[in-house]
């Protein structure tokens, strides 16, 4: 059944499309765009994006530079996902919340670099590697989920992220840091890499 709006008084009939702004696809690696595009979706009104199957560095592409609202991506689905590669999100500054699969294992150098809004990054606890200033200037970033895999920092990791809590702790497992991991990271006390 479709019902249609009653007409204006000035004998027009309004009829208003809209895009959906939170999306679920299931890709084959490459495809997202033209998913979007097979379904007609708003590009500038995509919100949030829930992924899973196979993902490649197109569909990055398409992440970080055609979704221009995207706040929330959940790539938990995408578990042949092992590495977030190389400036992913790198300045998308409206992304808040990441979940990525716990089949990552290493997040490359600056994937995450100036998103200023990320508060909220899950399944870490994997991660074993985070390449050169991963996080720098995620100044929302308020905690460090990464479990006890964690083996090598690169340099600057999280440098400039200034909601990070007071007291940070590393697990024994960690082996390499190369320096200036916190650097200008105001709000932390203490850093432990025990």
């Amino acid at each position: 059944t479709l019902t249609l709006p009653a007409i204006t008084a000035d004998g027009n009939l309004q009829i208003r499309f809209t895009s959906p702004t939170d999306l679920t696809l299931s890709l084959t690696g490459g495809d997202l765009y033209s998913q979007l595009q097979a379904m007609g979706a708003n590009l500038n009104a995509i919100t949030h994006l829930r992924l899973s199957g196979t993902i490649n560095s197109q569909d990055f592409a398409v992440m970080k530079s055609v979704l221009s609202a995207l706040t929330f991506v959940d790539l938990s689905g995408c578990t042949g996902l092992t590495t977030i590669p190389a400036n992913a999100f790198s300045q998308k500054q409206t992304l808040r919340e990441v979940h990525l699969p716990l089949t990552t294992t290493r997040i490359q150098e600056r994937a995450f670099e100036g998103c200023y809004s990320l508060t909220t990054v899950t399944g870490c606890d994997n991660i074993q590697e985070l390449g050169q200033s991963c996080f720098t200037g995620c100044n929302s970033l308020r905690v460090l989920p990464f479990g006890d895999k964690l083996k090598k920092f690169e340099y600057g990791v999280f440098m400039y992220c200034n909601a990070l809590p007071e007291n940070i702790i590393f697990p024994a497992s960690l082996e390499e840091n190369n320096g200036l991991v916190f650097h200008n990271c105001r709000s932390i006390k203490s850093v432990d890499f025990s």
